[in-house]
């Protein structure tokens, strides 16, 4: 009988602050925050809100892909994601820009 796992969206996500093997901190936020920040980091409000939701939930299947392969704890580090834009997805901390990305994202008049 094959295993059945239930997705989930983690409550928080550690960011490495640089490349894989840099000495750069590490910071666990919540994945909220997490998206927010990537999402105020790569795209833009004036965008029409489709492109912003396709943007988005690229940005949310990317995070929650490396948390569900444990793709860097499987290699030894000890977080889930970089801030790096030449391994995973832009995040520059302290950058949380007071979008409201809740609406774009549940609007349901709204097709991708």
């Amino acid at each position: 009988m094959p295993i059945i796992v239930t997705p989930y969206i983690p409550t928080y996500i550690t960011v490495h602050l640089g490349t894989p093997d840099s000495d750069a901190e590490n910071l666990t936020i919540s994945f909220r925050e997490y998206i927010k920040n990537v999402a105020s980091s790569e795209v833009y409000p004036t965008w029409h809100n489709s492109a912003l939701r396709a943007n988005i939930l690229a940005q949310v299947s990317f995070a929650l892909n490396r948390v569900y392969t444990e793709f860097y704890p499987s290699q030894g580090y000890s977080f889930n994601i970089t801030a790096s834009t030449a391994y995973d997805q832009k995040f520059i901390k302290g950058n949380i820009r007071q979008y409201k990305m809740e609406p774009v994202l549940c609007q349901s008049d709204d097709t991708l």
